[in-house]
C-alpha cells in the first residue's frame, strides 16, 4: 500500500498543497487516496480479490500512457525526454543511495544491502502524475507534456539503471557470493566409506558387500 501511495499523485499533490506551490483541492487529495485505501480493506478480507487484481495495472498502463502520449507535441517530447534521462539517474542515485543506507544500517543486510538499490525506479504508473495534477490545478496545465516526457523517460532509465547500479555495489561489497554452500553427498560407490569404517559420519551412506563385486 504504501509502494501504491508513492508511486500515485497522492504525495505529489499533499506536497504542492502544503507548500503553497499549488492549490489542490481537499477533495482531490481524498479521490486519490479513498480508492487505495478500499482496496486495501478489500483485499485483507478476501485474498481473492488479491489475484483477480493483480494484473490490472500492468493492463492499464499502455492504454492511459497512449491516451496522454496523443495529446503531447513531439517537441516537448524530445525537450523533456533528455532532461529526463538526467532526472531518472538522479532518482536512481538518490533513492538508491537512501535505501541503501536503511539496508545497510537499520536491517543490518551487510554484504547484501545493495540490493535494496534495485528497488530505485520509476513506476510507470507515475507518468499520469502531471495530468493529475493539472487537472487539480489548472495553472500546472503548460508543464504537463513535458513533464510527462520527463517522468516516462525517468521510468525507462530506471528500469534499466537501477539493477546495474546494485549488481556493481554487490559484487563490489561481495554479496553475490554464495557463501551457503551446499554438502554434496556422493553419489558413487567407490567414494562412500566402506562398511564397517568407524570414522565415517554416521550421516553418509555405507558402501556394503554388495557394492564392491564386480
Amino acid at each position: 500500500m504504501a509502494s501504491a501511495i508513492n508511486d500515485g499523485p497522492f504525495f505529489t499533490l499533499l506536497f504542492l498543497g502544503m507548500s503553497g506551490l499549488g492549490n489542490i483541492p481537499f477533495l482531490t487529495l481524498l479521490a486519490a487516496v479513498i480508492p487505495l485505501i478500499l482496496g486495501f480493506i478489500v483485499g485483507n478480507l478476501d485474498a481473492k480479490w488479491t489475484e483477480v487484481m493483480r494484473p490490472v495495472p500492468n493492463i492499464v498502463i499502455p492504454f492511459f500512457a497512449f491516451a496522454l502520449g496523443t495529446g503531447i507535441d513531439l517537441r516537448n517530447v524530445i525537450a523533456g525526454g533528455i532532461s529526463g534521462i538526467f532526472v531518472g539517474i538522479a532518482a536512481t542515485l538518490i533513492t538508491g543511495a537512501l535505501v541503501y543506507i536503511g539496508y545497510r544500517f537499520v536491517l543490518r543486510r551487510g554484504a547484501k544491502s545493495g540490493i535494496g538499490i534495485a528497488s530505485a525506479t520509476t513506476a510507470g504508473n507515475s507518468i499520469a502524475t502531471p495530468a493529475i495534477v493539472a487537472a487539480a490545478d489548472p495553472s500546472f496545465s503548460p508543464f504537463v507534456e513535458v513533464a510527462t516526457a520527463q517522468v516516462a523517460s525517468a521510468v525507462l532509465v530506471t528500469a534499466i539503471f537501477a539493477p546495474l547500479l546494485a549488481t556493481w555495489v554487490l559484487k563490489r561489497q561481495g554479496g553475490l557470493d554464495t557463501d551457503d554452500a551446499v554438502a554434496v553427498t556422493p553419489t558413487s560407490a567407490s567414494e562412500l566409506p566402506p562398511a564397517g569404517d568407524p570414522s565415517a559420519p554416521t550421516d553418509r551412506p555405507r558402501r556394503t558387500q554388495d557394492d564392491d563385486r564386480p
